[in-house]
């Protein structure tokens, strides 16, 4: 529904200036992060413009900034696992749903094996599962990637780009029955991802593209929209306290 909307506002917009014939668009929604910007697209002007404050939201969203200060980004990466392991266990302590959001599949597969091994020194492997293992046989059987098959069965969903649909199915849907409380994926799957949760925590604010041709790497930060839309992952009905 979202992209066909985009696509018919952008189309009568332009066929407004086309013909010289002004038109008004009316808008409704929640409150946004990037209002303004979404106003400038519409042709909303500043008076015909209101956006309600991020107070006034159906579901309470505390946001807890936590500062790594390491320059390497892999040492950073490596030295953020901790700290999103302890946000898990002090926000979502009953095997509330969370979701993490790393830059690349490297970094997934590594916060994914992390928070396992963070889980097996406290004594509790099974700490993210929320079933018997025998459940989860069947799903495991369609996963391919040994990564992912190894981190599910343990309550600890991997999503990625380069996943199977067939297989990133399987994921969500045992992470959205809640069999498994923790979902690790990708940044750029924020915006189509369907599952919801209570915690989401973003490990980095922007990632590193490298180019072969000139032989360097260019960290690329992530927009003030990305983060916040990520963040607030899916305003749910389904929790009624509140979300971090």
């Amino acid at each position: 529904m979202g992209p066909t909307m985009e696509i018919v506002t952008s189309r009568m917009r332009y066929i407004s200036s086309q013909l010289e014939k002004p038109i008004r668009v009316v808008g409704l929604c929640t409150s946004l992060a990037n209002a303004r910007d979404l106003g400038e697209w519409i042709g909303a002007s500043s008076h015909g413009l209101f956006n309600f404050p991020p107070g006034v939201r159906p579901v309470p969203l505390d946001i807890h900034v936590q500062g790594i200060d390491i320059i390497n980004f892999e040492s950073r990466m490596q030295a953020m696992a901790r700290p999103v392991y302890g946000a898990i266990n002090q926000h979502a302590p009953n095997g509330e749903p969370a979701i993490v959001f790393v830059p690349t599949r490297k970094h997934a597969k590594l916060a994914a094996l992390d928070l396992l091994t963070f889980a097996a020194a406290d004594g509790a492997p099974s700490k993210f599962l929320a079933c018997e293992a025998a459940d989860l046989e069947p799903h495991l059987a369609r996963i391919t990637d040994p990564a992912v098959r190894h981190a599910l069965q343990f309550g600890v969903a991997l999503l990625h780009e380069s996943m199977e649909a067939d297989e990133r199915e399987v994921v969500e849907r045992v992470f959205a029955s809640g069999a498994a409380s923790v979902l690790v994926a990708t940044a750029p799957l924020a915006w189509g991802l369907t599952a919801v949760c209570k915690v989401a925590i973003i490990m980095g604010r922007g990632s590193h593209s490298f180019t072969l041709q000139l032989n360097f790497s260019n960290f690329r930060t992530h927009s003030r929209v990305d983060l916040c839309y990520t963040v607030d992952r899916r305003a749910q009905v389904e929790l009624k306290s509140e979300r971090v």
